[in-house]
Parts: structure tokens; C-alpha cells; sequence
């Protein structure tokens, strides 16, 4: 977790963005990580060109889910510079129980403007706390 550093960090403008009827952006959170919600396995995620691809791994299969991706205020001063990022999600009650592995695209132009330039990601599972990184390359 990418925490306010003072001198080591530097803070992105604000703002929020929607990504779509499947995921929602939130820029620039201050509060503590969101909470957990549903459960779920963050598989994979790549860049393609500006949209990161995120793979996500979860049991239901009756309604649809949804994800918010929440974005720390402070990135690192390191090159490229490292922003923490949190995906919650929410199964809407969604009771079935098939195991269920898909591709969410996120528009992430609005951020990579903010940072303009190469990147690293650190994206965090709420709930399990599991993380992997993902470069972006510019």
C-alpha cells in the first residue's frame, strides 16, 4: 500500500470518472482501503493501449456484477512512479454459484493524463488483500 510519504510522494489532482456499467473509477481516494465486499480473484490484468484489461475470477452467474477501481491520492516519486489501486465487488445478491472468469476493459486516459508518462499500478483484491503489478509503458 502506497501511503502519504510527505516529501517521498506527490499528490494527483482530483477527480472520478465512470468506466462503464461494469466497472467504476474513483480517483484520488484518501480514506482507508474500501472495504471489502464480495469475494473474488483478480486473474490478470494488461494494458491495451489505454484501457487496462483486467481478467476476474468469481462465483455467481445469475446477475450481473459490478467493480470499483479506487485510485490513491499519493504516488510514488520513484521511475516510473507507483500509484496503489483497490477493486471492491459487488455480486448484487447474486446466489448461484457457478464459478465465472471474464475480461473487464477500464478507460484509464483520465489517469494516465494525471501521471503523463510511464507507470506502475499496484492493483489490490479488497479481501484478500492479494496484489499484482502492471506496467504502463506510455
Amino acid at each position: 500500500m502506497v501511503a502519504s510519504l510527505g516529501c517521498d510522494s506527490e499528490r494527483l489532482d482530483d477527480g472520478a470518472a465512470e468506466a462503464g456499467e461494469k466497472i467504476t473509477l474513483v480517483l484520488n481516494w484518501d480514506d482507508p482501503a474500501p472495504q471489502p465486499t464480495d469475494p473474488f480473484i483478480i486473474n490478470s490484468a494488461v494494458f491495451t493501449g489505454d484501457v487496462l484489461m483486467i481478467s476476474v475470477s468469481y462465483s455467481g452467474g445469475c446477475k450481473e456484477h459490478s467493480f470499483i477501481m479506487y485510485t490513491s491520492s499519493y504516488i510514488t516519486l520513484s521511475f516510473p512512479p507507483r500509484v496503489s489501486a483497490w477493486m471492491v465487488h459487488d455480486g448484487h445478491l447474486d446466489g448461484c454459484v457457478a464459478f465465472v472468469t471474464e475480461t473487464i476493459p477500464l478507460d484509464l486516459d483520465i489517469l494516465i493524463q494525471d501521471l503523463s508518462g510511464p507507470f506502475n499500478i499496484e492493483l489490490i483484491a479488497t479481501g484478500t488483500g492479494e496484489a499484482i503489478h502492471v506496467a504502463y509503458s506510455g
